[in-house]
């Protein structure tokens, strides 16, 4: 019988697949983002290996940036706005692009 999940090596030496019930999540992959030097919403960005899942991007590097997700027909997908506007007086970081880091449960 076939078993549906993330499959994940334990240090042990052993497997373990996670269902959308089991309450860890795993490192899934990342996804770098090239800087295109204007400001807005970039094109969203799918994630079909991952469609009945839950993911959680976090961003490391600084900047005016920001990530959403959404679940269009069950598949994870990332959009991203680039230079987004913030408060009069706090300081914005730029950089040549910005790498994602995908966390799946």
């Amino acid at each position: 019988m076939a078993t549906y999940g993330l499959k994940t090596f334990k240090n042990d030496g052993t497997t373990v697949v996670l269902q959308n019930s089991t309450k860890s999540g795993v490192f899934g992959e990342k996804y770098e983002y090239a800087k295109t030097g204007t400001a807005g919403t970039k094109p969203a960005v799918p994630f079909p290996k991952y469609t009945g899942r839950t993911i959680r991007p976090m961003q490391l590097i600084p900047g005016a940036h920001s990530w959403s997700v959404s679940y269009p027909s069950g598949i994870p997908t990332i959009t991203f706005i680039e230079n987004q506007p913030i408060a009069a007086g706090i300081p914005q970081f730029y950089y040549d692009s910005t790498v994602l880091y995908i966390f799946v449960k």
